[in-house]
């Protein structure tokens, strides 16, 4: 996704450019249904476009909107779409026929989906394989039930639970097992709740550290954050002590996740490159330089064996590890 208003999908294996998928305006989000076959692409102009894979980007369903959609997601079944636009409020659509199925009344400010359970942070969707979506707002953290959304459910009806909070969240992120969430408020607070109850079960930030973003590990077990000293650290989520901190980055730490099967951490950084680290030990595994400037984010290859960052150079990268 870009400024220039498009989205481009590209060959993984040999960086060819696959589909251009326009905009007349700049686009703010794109994701890829589970089954591979479908792309969503949202633009600041309000509009939400599916896009069939197999007709080479031909447009299959124009969602309209009158405010700017900032991010756009799939649930994990693949059946609805999450957007948030502007921060007026947050939308759930039906994937096959771009019905409009929900509305959530109160702006948000993130949104995210993730088969695995990754987090929301600002300008993303996050959900469970459940189809559940967290979505923060300003002085709440909303927990929605996407499946209750088709059947006519109403918006008032839609939240399963609201996460009370006298500072602004800023990230929040469900574990894999769908067991907690993690939520970072405006001041660096960081707190472990239960998913069911809403209770809060830790503070992670007892200590003074202040933390920009998290992800959990494949097994549920360990959070890694993103502190801003320039380090990311690895917590126990049970006992809710520090395990490790890696350090190394000359500059700020903008962004840290474990690969799919947990044994690796990678980080992003301000000072132009990536970190690969043993998420067991904290050992610094490799150093990953070549941006002309800060990295912004990275994800894993499915394999673990490739991670992917984006820069504001105006590249993204594929690395093989």
């Amino acid at each position: 996704m870009s400024e220039d208003g498009t989205a481009k999908v590209w060959d993984a294996q040999t960086g060819t450019q696959l589909l251009y998928l326009p905009h007349n305006s700049p686009s703010a989000a794109a994701a890829i249904s589970p089954t591979g076959n479908a792309f969503v692409t949202a633009g600041t102009d309000g509009t939400v476009k599916l896009w069939d894979v197999q007709s080479v980007g031909d447009l299959l369903i124009f969602l309209g909107g009158t405010t700017a959609t900032t991010t756009a997601a799939f649930t994990p079944d693949g059946n609805h779409i999450v957007t948030t636009d502007g921060g007026i409020g947050g939308t759930i659509w039906d994937a096959q026929t771009g019905d409009r199925l929900a509305d959530g009344k109160t702006p948000f400010m993130t949104k995210g989906v993730s088969p695995e359970g990754f987090a929301s942070s600002e300008g993303e969707v996050r959900t469970t394989n459940q189809n559940t979506v967290v979505a923060v707002n300003p002085l709440h953290a909303n927990v929605w039930d996407a499946i209750r959304a088709r059947n006519d459910v109403t918006p008032d009806n839609l939240d399963l639970m609201d996460i009370m909070s006298f500072d602004t969240f800023r990230y929040a992120a469900f574990s894999a097992d769908q067991r907690w969430i993690v939520s970072i408020r405006d001041d660096g607070t960081t707190q472990l709740w239960d998913a069911q109850s809403g209770e809060e079960l830790l503070n992670l930030s007892g200590g003074g550290e202040t933390f920009l973003a998290a992800a959990f590990n494949p097994e549920s077990s360990r959070i890694v954050m993103v502190s801003e000293d320039k380090t990311a650290q690895v917590w126990d989520v049970p006992r809710g002590t520090r395990l490790l901190t890696l350090a190394g980055h000359e500059e700020a730490v903008t962004d840290a996740l474990y690969s799919p099967d947990g044994r690796r951490i990678a980080t992003t950084s301000a000072d132009g490159t990536a970190k690969i680290w043993d998420a067991q030990s904290g050992r610094e595994l490799l150093a990953l330089s070549g941006h002309a400037g800060t990295v912004n984010r990275a994800i894993f290859s499915h394999d673990s064996n490739r991670l992917v960052t984006a820069s504001s150079d105006n590249t993204a990268r594929v690395w093989n590890l």
